[in-house]
């Protein structure tokens, strides 16, 4: 054998092993955690400063459809789990009646590095998924800390005067020619299923393209969120649903799909996140990832997306501006990823995808003659 033939060992030594230093540790941190402990930090003191309880963090009923991908990859992983523990019950207790020639296979029965592997994909999914908890979170406390930071100041008046120096009218006062209530169904339903829209493209990308774009997806997505509720702070509006009223001359018909979602959105929005438009955002930079995924995937649901960006005009929850900068912050966002990605490829490292914990359940032992 030649020595290019002989096998090269790919295992560091001591000396090549590399030092676990403050450094090191800090470029293993994503750029979506950093982001979401400095909002949780600014949250939180805005909170100490006004001595408000701490419980009232947790007020906002927004929160709970972005927990159920928790639920959702809990129940993925517990099914597996179960499944093996069965087994293994059976097994052992077969085993266990045939005495100490059985021992060597009982201990093969009760080897638990299935069920380590699927808690270690369960933490995985939980930390990739992180963005989403705090996007529920600390959502509905932007209320509270536009009060607490501008009072009652709006900026409306500024936005609406934006639109007719930059489009010559205000688009959703011109829509009200195309309001029909099928139309208003349609929009009203694309407007709705908003945050759904995300959820989806987001476990499609995790269970049916790569965690790798997952995570890379989730940094998007907590980053395009932090602007939109800093640009809250600094421009707070009520939108034209509100401003322009007195320029409306026919009102918004349709069914009831339209009337549960102007019911329950101003039940569940912060009351002055207007500029920008987070539906147009999000939205649109999902769409991305999702045609990195799969292009016929982000072709069936780019239908919902753009009807959601038509929508904002239409259903008067946003001036046209609002919708101009959400869609400059999508290539902005997605190419600030990007970067960071390549300065900082530590932090998006993440485990080699391996089977299911199903598909890894030890085999049977062998019975003992």
């Amino acid at each position: 054998m030649t020595i290019s033939d002989q096998p090269v060992s790919t295992a560091p030594s001591a000396e090549e092993t590399p030092r676990l230093t403050v450094k090191s540790v800090l470029r293993r941190i994503r750029l979506g955690e950093y982001l979401a402990v400095g909002w949780i930090g600014f949250v939180l003191s805005i909170h100490l400063w006004q001595g408000s309880s701490i419980k009232n963090l947790f007020q906002g009923q927004f929160a709970f459809p972005f927990f159920i991908p928790f639920f959702i990859i809990l129940c993925r992983h517990l099914v597996p789990l179960l499944w093996t523990a069965i087994r293994k019950l059976s097994w052992t207790v077969e085993l266990s009646t045939r005495g100490g020639e059985s021992r060597p296979a009982l201990r093969t029965a009760l080897n638990f590095s299935s069920e380590l592997e699927s808690g270690r994909k369960l933490m995985h999914l939980c930390r990739d998924a992180a963005p989403l908890y705090v996007f529920g979170l600390f959502y509905p406390m932007t209320d509270f800390v536009l009060r607490v930071l501008r009072g009652d100041k709006t900026y409306d008046a500024l936005l609406s005067q934006l639109d007719l120096l930059i489009f010559r009218c205000h688009l959703s006062v011109w829509s009200q020619q195309f309001i029909t209530p099928g139309l208003s169904e349609y929009l009203s339903l694309c407007y709705f299923l908003h945050g759904i829209i995300a959820l989806i493209i987001v476990f499609f990308v995790g269970l049916f393209h790569s965690r790798v774009l997952l995570v890379e997806a989730m940094q998007g997505f907590i980053l395009i969120s932090m602007i939109g509720f800093v640009l809250y702070i600094l421009v707070p509006g009520v939108g034209p649903m509100y401003s322009l009223a007195a320029l409306y001359t026919q009102d918004i018909t349709g069914g009831p799909m339209t009337q549960a979602n102007f019911t329950i959105t101003d039940m569940l929005r912060a009351h002055r996140d207007v500029f920008p438009s987070l539906h147009v955002a999000i939205s649109g930079l999902m769409l991305v990832y999702a045609w990195r995924a799969n292009r016929i995937f982000a072709c069936v649901m780019a239908p919902l997306i753009l009807g959601n960006w038509v929508s904002t005009i239409y259903l008067r929850y946003h001036y046209t501006v609002d919708v101009v900068v959400a869609l400059l912050l999508i290539p902005a966002v997605y190419f600030t990823v990007q970067w960071w990605v390549r300065t900082f490829p530590e932090s998006m490292a993440v485990a080699t995808k391996t089977t299911s914990p199903m598909d890894t359940v030890d085999s049977p032992p062998v019975k003992p003659h």
